[in-house]
């Protein structure tokens, strides 16, 4: 069996791993934060791409996601799918909301993976391998 990938698409970091995403109309600005488990969405981009949210169950409020300062972020009890276009690759991330954070979106690890995303930090690039499958 052989693994066939249609190339990857390159995109280039702007400045501290970020990269412009859109959802909708919207234009955001999302960092890959390889040191970041789940993936976050902030309060007035929710508002801004007008999405639906869910409500997580209280074994999900228990967990503690700490920010690059040390200190816990303040979730709120949602969460939001959405689709977002990178370039020409569309893709959907599942983010817990927090009023604040460090970017507008943070993509994070589980998305990267989900996605299979590499990031080249001495090229100032990520590729993204949007469609993969076995021979």
């Amino acid at each position: 069996m052989r693994v066939s990938t249609e190339p990857s698409l390159g995109i280039y970091l702007m400045k501290g791993n970020m990269i412009m995403v859109r959802a909708g109309e919207v234009q955001i600005r999302a960092l890959l934060d390889t040191g970041s488990v789940a993936s976050f969405v902030s309060e007035p981009v929710l508002h801004q791409i007008n999405i639906n949210r869910v409500k997580i169950g209280l074994e999900t409020n228990f967990r503690i996601y700490q920010g690059a300062n040390q200190e816990p972020l303040q979730l709120k009890p949602y969460t939001a799918t959405f689709d977002i276009d990178i370039e020409d690759v569309s893709t959907s991330v599942t983010c817990f909301i927090a009023p604040k954070l460090s970017a507008p979106l943070v993509l994070g690890w589980k998305w990267m993976e989900e996605n299979h995303v590499i990031i080249r930090p001495d090229a100032a690039t990520m590729s993204i391998w949007h469609k993969m499958f076995c021979l």
